[in-house]
């Protein structure tokens, strides 16, 4: 057999994999594993390489759900309110509040692109206020 022909993915092809949807989240199971114990015992580095990067992993969906949560919050304060204007301020208020509170859990670049972002959101929310 000539080792030229293997299966085995090249070193680039492993790179590009690791890129793709199917890559991050093979990367990512095999980290919480990893730190789950379910490989045995681990060299202390690699675990330690294992747990941040879940953390990472894990700051990037929450920042991905803020966003996606703050891009909501500006869909519900344009659109006309149901009910009375106090209960539509309150609640845009309260998720303001857990979106800020999620925020600042971030770690950088995250929070601070995240809350660049919230500034003008939150802006708009005392100018409702105000109007009440």
């Amino acid at each position: 057999m000539n080792p030229e022909e293997t299966d085995e993915p090249s070193d680039e092809e492993m790179v590009l994999w690791l890129q793709t949807p199917e890559g991050i989240a093979a990367m990512r199971e095999t980290m919480r594993k990893t730190v789950a114990g379910e490989f045995g015992e681990v060299d202390p580095r690699l675990l330690e390489m294992a747990q941040e990067g879940l953390k990472k992993h894990e700051a990037h969906d929450t920042a991905k759900e803020v966003k996606g949560r703050l891009n909501a919050l500006r869909e519900k304060m344009a659109a006309p309110w149901e009910g009375s204007r106090w209960q539509h301020i309150h609640e845009l208020n309260e998720e303001m509040k857990e979106l800020m509170d999620l925020m600042l859990e971030l770690p950088e670049p995250h929070r601070t692109t995240l809350m660049k972002m919230t500034v003008p959101l939150q802006q708009d929310l005392e100018e409702l206020k105000k109007t009440f």
